[in-house]
């Protein structure tokens, strides 16, 4: 066995004492992590006009009791905020209330755009309107911004009926389901400006043979930019070409499939980035639902929600990046190597320093 000297000693001690560090530094970050590190499910709850907020999506119970406070229920990570309202052309608050449809929210700004299929605000119906979803979050006002009518830039003529909102990842483009009154025409899908709710027709959601899109109720896409559409018509959920509205797949044909329900229909998608699943709320039995997108009609139930009776509007905000906690742990490694390496340059003991 080779001697101990007073270098070697004084080294040991430090890097143990570099290793506990670090350690402590690891445990220090983890505790810093929120207890649901995932994203925030955000939704119109229709029948009463109002957002509401759900923390873990993931734990919701089978049957919650309905709140004696209607704006939280205590344990769930759930929020029901005061009605949407606007301000008329007299100056007076008056709430949007029913007819809301889609929502769809702007990751880098927190504004939710929502589309309101009735003409009751004045403007010609349907009606674009946003809100700044971190101002409601911090219990600030719920008046919203009403941006215009929904009015194709080619035929300057309004959309009939905006189901469906959903922004691409990819390019940041805002998507709109126009939903037709004529049975026998299949939906569209339009791209919308924001600023002045001008939309451009991109196509009609066919296949051009067998399939189409006829009682399209929301649309979705994920984080690498596949753009899905739920169809009530058929009880399918379609893969769609942003590019030109075509139908490239059925991605399930019998959406009601590993549900607790025969009869389902499903009124709102959102994408969870963080976790990588599609979610949707179906209206019938106000059940949330995974869908799984590679194992046709295999979908599973994550409960009802007796407090929410018409949710037409899903998406998640905000979707936290794991790489923070990840950069943290990464630079405290990076400390730790470099303070390692200078250990050996410690050649006398430290008493005689």
């Amino acid at each position: 066995m080779g001697r101990l000297t007073n270098s070697s000693l004084c080294g040991r001690i430090s890097r143990r004492l570099y290793r506990a560090m670090f350690a402590a530094t690891i445990v220090a970050c983890l505790g810093t992590l929120p207890a649901n590190a995932g994203p925030v499910l955000w939704g119109i709850h229709e029948d009463e006009g109002r957002l509401f907020s759900i923390d873990d999506y993931t734990n919701l119970q089978p049957n919650p009791p309905l709140p004696v406070d209607p704006y939280t229920i205590a344990g769930l990570g759930f929020m029901l905020y005061e009605p949407l309202f606007y301000e008329d052309s007299s100056g007076d608050e008056r709430d949007l209330k029913k007819d809301i449809e889609a929502l769809a929210i702007d990751q880098a700004t927190g504004r939710a755009y929502m589309a309101l299929n009735s003409s009751r605000t004045g403007y010609v119906k349907p009606v674009l309107f946003w809100i700044d979803l971190n101002v409601v979050k911090s219990g600030g006002s719920t008046k919203v911004t009403i941006v215009d009518t929904f009015r194709d830039l080619i035929t300057d003529e309004e959309a009939q009926m905006i189901t469906g909102l959903a922004f691409d990842p990819i390019s940041g483009q805002l998507y709109a389901l126009d939903r037709r009154d004529n049975d026998d025409e299949p939906d569209w899908l339009l791209t919308v400006n924001p600023l002045t709710a001008k939309t451009t027709h991109v196509g009609v959601l066919t296949d051009g043979m067998d399939e189409e899109v006829g009682e399209g109720e929301d649309l979705e896409f994920d984080h690498l930019g596949r753009l899905f559409v739920a169809d009530n018509d058929g009880d399918d959920l379609y893969e769609v070409d942003e590019a030109n509205a075509n139908i490239l797949g059925v991605l399930d044909n019998d959406l009601s499939g590993g549900l607790p329900f025969a009869n389902v229909k499903f009124e709102a998608l959102a994408w969870d980035r963080f976790n990588g699943t599609l979610v949707g709320t179906e209206d019938v039995n106000d059940l949330f639902a995974e869908i799984t997108l590679a194992d046709n009609g295999n979908n599973t139930s994550l409960g009802r929600f007796l407090a929410l009776t018409d949710v037409e509007g899903l998406d998640f905000y905000p979707i936290p990046e794991p790489s923070s906690f990840v950069l943290a742990v990464t630079a405290t490694l990076c400390v730790w190597l470099i303070a390692r390496r200078r250990v050996p340059h410690i050649t006398a003991h430290p008493l005689e320093l």
